[in-house]
């Protein structure tokens, strides 16, 4: 559980690192 957990939280911050990105 722990695991998938930190899985989602890092592909969360990676879309959001991508959409910061694309916005600039």
């Amino acid at each position: 559980m722990q695991t998938i957990l930190s899985e989602s939280i890092k592909l969360l911050k990676e879309l959001r690192l991508a959409s910061i990105s694309a916005c600039t």
